[in-house]
């Protein structure tokens, strides 16, 4: 006969049965126990060295839904010293990647220790999205833990955990299942008291979201692709959604003989830009609906070559001038005697040509910010869109 898989329970906290002194009980449980029989053993040693054990078999039905790891692919740093990258966090094999505090700037008396630093990971919706982590702090002189938090627009933050104690442990965090695209993790320290000083370090050994799927039908596939240049660097891609389960759209670029994912687009997206290609190049597009239970089958083929390259060239520098910031332009090329500037994709002004901008974000500026120029007077001739990210 096959051996069944065995679980042993070798010791648990026991409490008398009240209405039995001499008697005693206990629970356990389990989880993540495979599709199958297991027995599971309980063994009792007495004070005199005497064993007795007991044995039942339980089986376990196969009902985990089908899943897709996500690993980071970025980070961000922040304030304080890296040792390692993110590619450290991919395996649990006990390589880490450590962020130290630093310490802040004013009076020394008035100094304290911070950190911060931001993973970035694709991720994909399903029937549940689960953030796990694998976690080691230090023993903390200042009492200092690490709170993690999550973003879908690295502006706004959400908590999903605060290290507890300063022993490596496992944490885990439910995510909203509808979450897709870019995920931002952070984690900052939770004491910036002045006078405390302790350079702190917390390191991430492991980091992954795990999204389990539904069981169902393939979508739709995706219909009425069209591509556009828009600069000599990007094109735009739209596209008719013909499913209502999906949970994104896969955009595939014909590139070397063979396609190559150029990117992702949400559930209900029907549109896309493609950035960082070549001048005067022919690209060619399909795209694919997906959701748990596989892809849908290729849209039809779309082609667009990018502009020969830029009449105008944008520069952007950043600036600070009394606890504000500033993005400065400067561009050339342009034979219009106004530009207009544009910022996220709206205009930002009409200034001559020829000059430069300062653009003020103020004191606490976002993440991130595109800028564009472009000729007035309805040339169409623009630079490519320069980012300045912070």
């Amino acid at each position: 006969p096959r051996r069944l898989p065995e679980v042993r329970v070798l010791r648990h906290p026991m409490n008398r049965v009240a209405e039995n002194p001499n008697l005693w009980e206990a629970a356990w449980d389990a989880s993540g126990l495979a599709e199958g029989v297991h027995a599971v053993e309980v063994r009792a040693t007495g004070s005199e060295g005497g064993v007795r054990t007991d044995t039942v078999s339980v089986y376990v039905e196969g009902t985990a839904l089908p899943y897709v790891d996500q690993f980071a692919s970025g980070e961000i740093p922040g304030a304080g010293t890296v040792s390692g990258s993110f590619s450290d966090t991919l395996l649990l094999d006990g390589v880490s990647e450590t962020i130290t505090e630093r310490l802040s700037g004013g009076k020394p008396a008035s100094r304290y220790s911070y950190l911060e630093h931001t993973w970035t990971l694709p991720v994909q919706a399903g029937a549940t999205v689960v953030l796990y982590a694998e976690v080691d702090p230090d023993d903390s002189a200042d009492g200092d833990a690490f709170e993690f938090a999550y973003s879908t627009d690295s502006v706004t933050f959400a908590p999903l955990f605060t290290t507890s104690g300063a022993e490596p442990a496992a944490y885990s965090a439910l995510l909203p299942a509808n979450l897709s695209g870019t995920l931002y993790v952070r984690v900052r320290d939770t004491d910036r008291t002045a006078g405390h000083k302790s350079l702190d370090g917390v390191a991430v050994d492991r980091l992954y979201v795990r999204t389990a799927f539904e069981a169902g039908e393939p979508p739709a596939a995706p219909s009425s692709l069209t591509a556009s240049a828009l600069s000599s660097s990007q094109i735009a891609l739209a596209w008719s959604d013909n499913s209502d389960n999906e949970l994104g759209f896969r955009v595939e670029r014909f590139e070397g003989g063979s396609w190559i994912e150029a990117g992702t687009a949400g559930a209900d997206t029907t549109a896309f830009t493609d950035s960082g290609l070549q001048p005067a190049t022919a690209y060619t597009y399909r795209v694919t609906a997906y959701n748990g239970s596989g892809s849908s089958a290729p849209s039809s083929e779309a082609t667009a070559t990018t502009d020969a390259g830029a009449p105008i060239s944008l520069n952007v520098q950043l600036s600070k001038v009394r606890a504000e910031y500033f993005a400065d332009l400067t561009w050339s090329g342009a034979s219009t005697g106004d530009v207009d500037l544009y910022r996220d994709g709206s205009r930002l002004a009409t200034v001559p040509n020829g000059g430069s901008y300062s653009d003020n974000l103020g004191k606490k500026p976002a993440a991130s910010y595109s800028y564009r120029v472009c000729e007035t007077g309805g040339s169409g001739l623009c630079s490519d869109e320069v980012t300045l990210s912070f």
